[in-house]
């Protein structure tokens, strides 16, 4: 005979039943490896900003060239009515002033056009990335990027629009509060750590450079001034001394790692050797994740160590002494991770053979930055990140990161 429950208790039922349900449906599958995800916020905050300094660099323009062109246009029209009056008809009638909206043409097809093109080359490098991050990221936080990214194509787009100073200002408003929002959104769902900013910032900036140069050359003039003839040849010279000694530099790099790779290996006594025993999956899973909450907490200062290097490498030569001091605690914080026998030994050894190959990579550089060689600390630093990808392939399968 069946029972009846009253009115109040079958709806506890059902929707104690629906949650245990839906606690079986996603407890089991492990997080995403978010790897092109911090990529993206990090260029499109990056580009939002550089389209909103050239914005309002723009509005100053607009504004400036306004109020000069009332004040031309006054004086013009008094001017030519006085000629008039005084010796008839003009034989060569003066030309009026520059439109404002002349003037802002000219601003970005001058002084703003290499941000630009590093603006648009951003653009295509953050809509190669979205369909990654829709693939990898929560549905959720895959739209708050994408809406960001969106956003963020308004303000770029609105900088470029040429109209009176108000209403150019107003449009530019209009779209970064917009995006704004976007960023309101995104913040509770993600956020981006300064050592993932570093690195996207630093994995995409030669290109943007590149597309700078590039627009630098389109818009050179053919015909230079001939008292400009001296400083080209000697610029050209320097260029030439620079470009040599970056080659030598880069010959030397590539003979020692031929030379490190091509070493014959010692073979190491087997006497005493107690090989580990095989582990079942979940084993390792579990073996795996125990030795990475140890190593994230190793790792730690050779990340903070590596992004203030990267972040006064990108800066120039301003601050030598502070560059050399950044390569000096590089090289100390990778030597101890690497002297360290847990660190870099994760039980699965396909993890363990690309992560030690990478920090050492990152010690060489280090050793190579405290002596000025460039080209060696460029070419390490492309092994480093080649390796460490590597691993991150590796660790995937694990739900972790390096």
């Amino acid at each position: 005979m069946l029972r009846r429950l009253p009115a109040g208790q079958a709806i506890l039922a059902i929707m104690l039943l629906a949650f245990a349900a839906s606690c079986g449906r996603n407890g089991g599958k492990p997080p995403a490896v978010l790897q092109a995800t911090p990529e993206a916020v990090a260029l499109i905050r990056d580009n939002e900003a550089r389209c909103a300094k050239i914005g309002q660099d723009g509005v100053q323009r607009l504004t400036a060239a306004e109020g000069e062109a009332e004040l031309n246009y006054r004086t013009y029209s008094t001017s030519r009515a006085r000629s008039a009056a005084e010796t008839g008809p003009l034989l060569d009638e003066p030309k009026p002033p520059l439109q404002p909206s002349d003037v802002f043409k000219r601003y970005l097809a001058e002084d703003a056009v290499e941000e630009l093109a590093a603006a648009d080359a951003a653009q295509r490098a953050i809509q190669e990335l979205l369909p990654q991050v829709k693939a990898e990221a929560p549905p959720d936080l895959a739209g708050a990027v994408e809406a960001l990214s969106g956003a963020h194509d308004q303000v770029c787009l609105a900088v470029r629009q040429p109209r009176r100073s108000a209403q150019y200002r107003g449009t530019l408003d209009f779209a970064e509060n917009g995006y704004r929002a976007a960023e309101e959104k995104l913040r509770p769902l993600y956020t981006v750590s300064a050592t993932d900013t570093q690195f996207a910032l630093h994995k995409y900036g030669t290109s943007l450079e590149e597309a700078r140069v590039a627009s630098r050359r389109r818009n050179r003039p053919e015909v230079r001034p001939a008292k400009d003839y001296d400083r080209d040849q000697k610029e050209w010279k320097a260029v030439q001394q620079v470009q040599s000694q970056t080659e030598v530099e880069h010959e030397a790099a590539l003979k020692n790692w031929y030379r490190k790779r091509d070493k014959p290996q010692e073979s190491m006594p087997k006497l005493g050797v107690v090989e580990k025993p095989l582990l079942s999956p979940e084993e390792q899973a579990q073996a795996m994740k125990t030795w990475h909450s140890g190593y994230t907490a190793k790792v730690g200062p050779v990340k903070a160590a590596l992004a203030s290097y990267l972040r006064l490498r990108n800066a120039g030569a301003g601050d030598p002494a502070a560059l050399l001091a950044s390569c000096q605690t590089l090289q100390k914080t990778a030597a101890t991770l690497l002297a360290d026998a847990s660190a870099l030994e994760p039980p699965d050894a396909e993890v363990a053979k690309p992560l030690r190959t990478a920090f050492t990579h990152l010690q060489t550089l280090a050793e190579a930055c405290q002596i000025g060689q460039k080209a060696e600390t460029a070419f390490q630093l492309d092994g480093y990140e080649r390796s460490l990808a590597q691993a991150a392939t590796a660790l995937h399968s694990y739900s972790l990161a390096p």
